[in-house]
């Protein structure tokens, strides 16, 4: 039976050398006592064992790099949320009202954008959520703006069905 050093094996890096206990391991029984005394005084395991307890405690604490990426896709949903909640209520205001959405252009800040794109602007003047949304499609920071005829079809087809 073969017996590794737990810490080693996961924590070293693989340019760190090795030692008995983690490549390949060892099977020296009878020796086993003075093996670990020198494995444990390694500077191998130290290093190794320390980015164990150093990870120990950033799980505990929330502070791996993967809770911060997961907080920021968060962040990223709920904007994307908050969006879409606008526009699907931008949608109903709209055809409540009888009016048409469209015009004879496309595109924010033109003139016969239609009434859609006209209320977009109008409440990105007043809404945190609109505003930053309509300067990330004025900065092409995003390609997905869901301003769209497309999108404003789905929305209404979607409305008159639920």
């Amino acid at each position: 039976m073969w017996i590794f050093c737990f810490c080693c094996r996961l924590f070293s890096k693989r340019d760190g050398g090795a030692t008995a206990l983690k490549d390949p391991g060892s099977k020296d029984w009878k020796n086993i006592g003075a093996i670990l005394s020198a494995h444990e005084r390694s500077t191998l395991h130290l290093y190794s064992y320390q980015a164990w307890k150093e990870l120990e405690l950033r799980l505990q604490k929330g502070k791996t790099i993967d809770n911060i990426n997961q907080q920021k896709i968060r962040e990223e949903e709920k904007y994307w949320r908050q969006v879409l909640e606008h526009l699907i209520a931008m949608v109903r205001f709209l055809g409540m009202q009888n009016m048409a959405f469209r015009g004879t252009t496309e595109k924010l800040y033109s003139e016969n954008n239609g009434n859609f794109l006209k209320l977009v602007e109008f409440l990105a003047l007043f809404d945190p959520v609109m505003s930053e949304h309509v300067r990330r499609v004025k900065d092409e920071e995003t390609m997905v703006h869901y301003l769209g005829k497309e999108i404003q079809n789905e929305l209404i087809y979607v409305g008159l069905y639920t």
